[in-house]
């Protein structure tokens, strides 16, 4: 997810690639909370969603990069 993430954070990314992040959100949203989340450390993986959403250009970009976070501190803020 690391790379997906740094892939969608590039500042001079034509819009297509930044609407992915609706992609990520419906696949990271509709996980159910039994899955297990690929990444290394949740905090930090948290720590760089909320910076992208920070920085986001894109109004979508940003929506979809809340809701991301929204959905990860829902489910899985007592498991990993």
């Amino acid at each position: 997810m690391y790379l997906f993430v740094y892939w969608i954070d590039q500042v001079d990314a034509p819009l297509s690639q930044a609407r992915l992040t609706l992609l990520f959100a419906a696949a990271v949203g509709s996980s159910r909370k039994e899955v297990i989340l690929p990444v290394a450390s949740l905090p930090e993986f948290l720590t760089e969603l909320i910076g992208l959403a920070l920085e986001a250009n894109d109004d979508v970009q940003r929506e979809a990069v809340t809701r991301t976070v929204g959905s990860v501190v829902n489910k899985w803020q007592d498991g990993q």
